[in-house]
């Protein structure tokens, strides 16, 4: 079981696969098989940044369901306890505002069913692949792998 990727890490090829073969419906497929990965990747490094600090159990109130609306680092209370947790400003470093415009885009395909060109779709994944290897980053500074 050691040897399994992450899942956050299966949702990135399924979304570059998709991307690659581009029949209907998978680019939109793409786009939110990307966010599900960064929302899991986010769901991790804030749980682990409150266990580093000692704080699991205060980690599972703030945490608990309905206490925040998710784990889209684009939803300003997220993005808060993440940067207070990490010390990272996620909102300055280059990628953001594209990881932005693919959150708005997952968005639009999820509750609207905005259909994707293929040139989105790759921006997204491309971003998603970003976002998810920062935080990666982040905790392995933090001391922990993922």
């Amino acid at each position: 079981m050691d040897d399994e990727q992450p899942f956050q890490a299966v949702l990135m090829s399924t979304a570059r696969e998709l991307v690659e073969r581009g029949s209907d419906g998978d680019l939109e497929l793409a786009v939110v098989a990307a966010q599900m990965a960064c929302e899991i990747q986010t769901e991790i490094v804030i749980s682990e940044l409150f266990d580093r600090r000692g704080l699991s159990e205060l980690g599972r109130i703030v945490r608990a369901p309905g206490a925040l609306r998710g784990n889209n680092l684009r939803d300003d209370r997220v993005r808060q306890l993440y940067g207070e947790l990490s010390g990272d400003d996620i909102a300055s470093k280059s990628f953001w505002s594209d990881f932005v415009a693919h959150a708005k885009l997952r968005n639009a395909v999820v509750h609207s069913g905005r259909r994707v060109d293929p040139a989105e779709a790759e921006a997204s994944v491309r971003v998603a692949a970003e976002l998810t290897a920062h935080l990666a980053a982040v905790l392995r500074e933090h001391g922990r792998k993922i």
